[in-house]
């Protein structure tokens, strides 16, 4: 289980974070230019600073915006005024020498040579310039998928901490438990409203299910489990929940999330995946 933690809303450093420091990192961290230490700061405080996630989107959106300026290329065809300098007629030392005219063959053969040399220097340039697009082209590319990702990823997390952005806000985190065998970097933060008993959850590092399974969210008071809801998560492992408890959350003592079948279950028929205390 993990340690209990009790927070409440602050518009200037919710939960204790300092949303301040993160904006200073945001521009670095757009163009990738944060150390790991910072990425990892920076990555784990967005859902909490929704101001600085906000400008995230912004300087993303810039860089995107950046891929397609092309700087103007140069006239190289404009003429240059450059005085000619007067030579001096330079008397010839020597008689002229002779020319001595090649045979036909000759002639053939050294002209096929330089035409196939020239050819080989194209066929070279061509792929050497093709290979270099190519390269720069896979950049591009991939540069924009993973930012498309990160939006993605920033977007829902925004979402799910709608239903819970006035009053009294609780939140919780669920790690993995360490009884079942899970991917010890699951994790879910739950935040609820303890004056409207609504909330989210945002799920991290879950496998993705098959069709006929799903998660189920649960709050359990002496071995008693009410369902908040099922969710699923993407080929990524992340995924949210937004649920209406129809109990207090405050009474009840624990939170876990176990594997269910698509429709859901009225009680947990497996071990929990993730847990926390309230």
């Amino acid at each position: 289980m993990s340690t209990k933690r009790n927070t409440t809303s602050n518009s200037s450093s919710p939960n204790g974070v300092n949303c301040e420091q993160l904006r200073e990192l945001i521009p670095a961290y757009s163009i990738g230019a944060t150390d790991p230490q910072e990425t990892a700061f920076v990555e784990s405080m967005l859902e909490y600073c929704p101001d600085a996630a906000a400008e995230l989107t912004d300087y993303l959106v810039l860089a995107d915006e950046f891929l397609y300026i092309v700087p103007p290329t140069r006239d190289t065809n404009t003429p240059i005024d450059v005085p000619m300098p007067k030579l001096t007629p330079v008397k010839p030392v020597h008689a002229p020498a002779k020319i001595t005219k090649l045979p036909s063959d000759v002639r053939v053969r050294s002209d096929n040579q330089r035409l196939w040399i020239m050819a080989a220097a194209a066929a070279i340039t061509l792929v050497l310039f093709g290979g270099i697009n190519f390269y720069w082209f896979d950049q591009v590319t991939q540069l924009q998928g993973d930012q498309q990702a990160l939006a993605t990823q920033l977007a829902t997390a925004q979402v799910a901490m709608l239903p819970v952005n006035a009053g009294e806000v609780h939140h919780r985190d669920l790690l993995p438990n360490q009884e079942v065998n899970v991917n010890s970097g699951a994790h879910a933060t739950m935040i609820w409203n303890s004056a409207r008993e609504v909330g989210s959850l945002y799920v991290t590092g879950l496998p993705p299910l098959t069709a006929d399974k799903t998660y189920q969210l649960w709050i359990v008071r002496d071995g008693e489990s009410v369902s908040l809801g099922v969710f699923r998560v993407d080929d990524s492992g992340t995924g949210t929940l937004v649920f209406e408890s129809p109990e207090p959350i405050e009474d009840f003592q624990h939170i876990g999330v176990s594997e269910e079948p698509n429709t859901g279950s009225p009680m947990p028929t497996t071990p929990h995946l993730i847990i926390g205390n309230i």
